[in-house]
């Protein structure tokens, strides 16, 4: 895998919104982009490598700006598959991670997390989603959330929450620990869960 060290113009349509800014933190590789706020909808940040298209996350609007800080390790950039960055955009969550013209190959499918690996897991309705979690902070955000799933992994569990493009996210502040999958057809923000924290 390459050195993806630099600074990438990010998209929105025709026009840049802001900077990407990919560097190295002891044995992680950060994704830092700064950009402007471009509207109440949520949008995910999308890297195109050669002929992949590959979420990063989901930006937060703070105070006219909208701001994403997320780190992968080596083996999560090899099983993204983001070997080299050839373009970066801003992309609806509403829609497929179709093509853009900061992207010049074909995209791959997002990430689809219908069919289980085994009997244990299955999505299943969570009707109390806080009880996952041991920060007062983030179990007060998941209350009053409607229509979350969960699934467990031997010591991992998974919450999938919701996305609507027509109100905000509920758990905002957490925003970007999050990955984006389709579950039975419904975009999704899915959290990665061991002990009640956050991984």
């Amino acid at each position: 895998m390459g050195n993806l060290d630099g600074s990438y113009a990010v998209m929105l349509g025709d026009s840049r919104t802001g900077t990407l800014d990919v560097y190295s933190d002891g044995g992680f590789t950060v994704f830092e982009f700064h950009g402007e706020n471009c509207g109440s909808s949520p949008l995910r940040l999308c890297c195109r490598s050669g002929e992949r298209v590959v979420p990063i996350g989901i930006p937060v609007p703070e105070n006219g700006t909208m701001h994403l800080r997320k780190r992968f390790t080596k083996n999560g950039l090899n099983t993204a598959g983001l070997s080299v960055i050839d373009g970066c955009a801003l992309i609806s969550l509403s829609g497929p991670l179709t093509a853009h013209p900061a992207y010049t190959g074909t995209p791959a499918p997002p990430k689809n997390t219908d069919a289980p690996n085994s009997a244990g897991d299955a999505w299943q309705c969570e009707y109390e989603p806080w009880v996952m979690f041991t920060d007062e902070d983030i179990k007060n955000a998941c209350r009053g959330l409607n229509g979350a799933l969960r699934r467990s992994r031997g010591d991992i569990e998974e919450l999938a929450v919701p996305v609507s493009p027509y109100e905000p996210f509920p758990m905002m502040p957490v925003f970007c620990f999050g990955d984006i999958a389709e579950i039975n057809g419904r975009q999704y923000v899915v959290f990665t869960v061991k002990g009640g924290k956050l991984v």
